[in-house]
């Protein structure tokens, strides 16, 4: 069980009163969800408590980096966290310099999460 975030703007869910299930990620699928969002919104070195946590975000910035190795990295990433069995759906754009992902895994209890979007700023 973790504190929920809201998935649009990744802020914490504040209710004002006691803390409620509703207000916690409850089954399975949506802590690793919420896992891979924050994963994938942290850059490399940014947490101080582990400077290998995140994706090298400023390894690519003012880059001509393919878009294939980004779409690597992202996935290496996402394959590596805690409780994901396999990415199920993978689609990524590249279009003037803005880059974006769309995916879904399957998590190792078999439940598959709803289709997370990520914009990073590369």
């Amino acid at each position: 069980m973790d504190l929920l975030l809201d998935m649009n703007s990744g802020d914490l869910v504040f209710h004002n009163g006691p803390l409620t299930k509703e207000y916690t990620t409850q089954p399975f699928v949506q802590t690793v969800a919420q896992r891979l969002f924050i994963l994938l919104r942290t850059i490399e070195t940014e947490w101080f408590l582990d400077l290998a946590h995140g994706i090298p975000y400023f390894d690519w910035l003012g880059r001509k980096v393919p878009k294939q190795r980004i779409d690597t990295t992202l996935q290496q990433e996402i394959l590596a966290t805690l409780g994901v069995k396999e990415i199920t759906y993978f689609n990524s754009t590249l279009v003037n310099r803005q880059y974006s992902a769309q995916f879904r895994v399957r998590v190792t209890t078999g439940e598959e999460t709803e289709t997370i979007t990520i914009i990073p700023l590369i």
